[in-house]
């Protein structure tokens, strides 16, 4: 995360944006932006994730 600027209560609405810039088949990529009320950046982020099939998970019965 880079922190760019302060975000006070002088900088208004605070809105976040998102996107997926790359999903692959084991990798994904995404990056956020934050921007005050005047449309000025306060914030960037990216992330790097690994993509992959959860185990399937058996549920018991109850036991007793």
């Amino acid at each position: 995360m880079n922190f760019l600027r302060a975000a006070t209560g002088r900088s208004g609405l605070l809105t976040a944006t998102g996107q997926v810039i790359h999903s692959g088949r084991q990798q994904a990529v995404a990056e956020g932006r934050l921007s005050d009320e005047s449309g000025r950046l306060v914030a960037t982020a990216s992330t790097t994730c690994l993509v992959f099939d959860l185990p399937e998970v058996r549920k018991q019965g109850p036991t007793g």
